[in-house]
């Protein structure tokens, strides 16, 4: 099984925190990940919700056996809404499932859906 890049490590009224141990493999290719970016969290239902980065942080691991120190990112993001199993965006919503399934970076197509409303 593949590593894990991104995972949500606790969720808020209105906030949620995710860990990434692999920032390069998260991003999308050829776009930039920052403060503002949009974040898409998958749960066992058929939505995702939408989420905006809003700050993050690096932690530096303790020491590995070889001595190497590995970076976690930890990303802080605001739910604005959901995309619903019918491929609709809805503003608000503050329903994460336990435990979310994943987190990517949103695509442009879902960013132009929160555009709709």
């Amino acid at each position: 099984m593949a590593d894990l890049k991104a995972e949500v490590i606790s969720v808020f009224p209105n906030k949620v925190r995710i860990s990434v141990n692999d920032i390069e493999s998260f991003k999308v290719e050829g776009e930039l990940l920052s403060v503002g970016s949009y974040l898409k969290i998958f749960d066992h239902r058929d939505c995702s919700i939408i989420a905006i980065i809003e700050n993050f942080s690096i932690e530096i691991q303790d020491p590995d056996k070889s001595g190497k120190r590995e970076k976690v990112y930890i990303i802080e993001a605001v739910p604005l809404g959901f995309i619903n199993s019918e491929n609709v965006f809805v503003r608000g919503g503050n329903n994460i499932a336990i435990p979310p399934k994943s987190v990517e970076p949103a695509k442009k197509e879902d960013i132009g859906l929160t555009q709709m409303l």
